[in-house]
């Protein structure tokens, strides 16, 4: 029996891991990973079984099973379990296991508590996430998922816009090829127009105030009266920054706007003016950079950081101020 139920914790841990031949995962070796080595090691130290003789058991066990070959799972040999009425739930990390796991939390590797009767032990209980979506949430839908990068191939990046916006051409179907949800990079920042998109989730805060609307104004298009935009912060100083001043916020404040043509000598004298001087001779600018030291003394929030430098020499400078109003790409470093 503790074989077995090591087996399955076994089963557990390397599933979780996508140790397991449909995910493309290789391996080269017939030998449990180390950390399910280590949750053998502890049941079988819990069992007064000598830890070699066990974990080679298990190990064999699952091989002669048809489940585990070479460090991977086979999901051909795989099923589902119905559950029991009893469940074990660790004391430390509140994992629950569906049997006795040998005694050992397949997580925290901590020794189980005594059995729960389910309906009875935890009624009152407040349901987490996962029951709450099995039992409360109501009608089950669909989440067809799909992901557009740099790296996407353009006649797929193409197919994937268009069934994003509900269009099945030829042999496809709607009810299973339709997308509901695309993840994308910065690709769809701009110049990609999705038509009835409501809805923008933003993985961290745009970098820039012009990021920012071009990410947002996404959504909204084509005479929609209502859009949404979810903006989640990291754990990062910039993203920080936002989220302790909500006030800041680049779509939220208002900018003076300011029309200056770049070929004009006014163009120079501005950028002297309203940010060259006195500041490039304490940092060194890229040219996004010096973009956000302009934005910094109109009054504008900076997004993005320059790091101090020594002050350059005055040729230099002037060399390197040229360069960046006739478009050379110069970086001044």
């Amino acid at each position: 029996m503790v074989h077995q139920e090591a087996a399955d914790s076994c089963i557990r841990m390397l599933g979780k891991r996508r140790r397991i031949d449909t995910h493309r995962a290789t391996g080269d070796d017939n030998q449990l990973p180390k950390y399910a080595r280590d949750y053998l090691e502890a049941v079988a130290n819990a069992n007064s079984i000598p830890t070699a003789d066990f974990e080679r058991d298990v190990t064999g066990l699952l091989t002669r099973a048809g489940v585990f070959s070479q460090g991977i799972l086979l999901f051909r040999s795989l099923f589902v379990a119905d559950a029991g009425e009893r469940y074990f739930e660790c004391g430390q990390c509140s994992r629950v296991h569906l049997h006795n796991s040998g005694g050992i939390c397949s997580g925290c590797l901590m020794p189980l508590r005594a059995p729960l009767i389910a309906g009875v032990d935890d009624a009152g209980q407040e349901a987490d996430y996962y029951r709450w979506l099995a039992v409360d949430a109501g009608p089950i839908f669909r989440l067809n998922c799909a992901e557009m990068t740099g790296q996407t191939d353009k006649l797929l990046a193409r197919d994937r816009q268009r069934l994003f916006q509900n269009i099945t051409v030829g042999n496809e179907v709607s009810v299973t090829d339709n997308i509901d949800l695309l993840s994308v990079t910065t690709t769809m920042e701009a110049g990609v127009d999705i038509g009835s998109l409501l809805a923008v989730m933003m993985a961290n805060m745009p970098p820039m105030r012009f990021n920012y609307q071009q990410r947002v104004g996404r959504a909204g298009r084509r005479g929609a009266v209502l859009s949404l935009a979810l903006t989640l912060c990291r754990g990062r100083s910039h993203d920080d920054y936002y989220f302790q001043r909500q006030s800041a916020l680049p779509l939220i404040r208002r900018h003076r706007s300011t029309s200056i043509r770049t070929g004009s000598k006014s163009y120079g004298a501005f950028l002297r003016r309203k940010c060259c001087g006195g500041y490039s001779q304490s940092y060194a600018c890229s040219r996004a950079q010096l973009a956000t030291a302009c934005m910094a003394n109109l009054g504008l929030p900076p997004h993005g950081t320059c790091r101090p430098t020594i002050r350059l020499p005055a040729t230099r400078l002037e060399t390197w101020r040229a360069s960046l109003l006739n478009g050379s790409g110069a970086t001044g470093r």
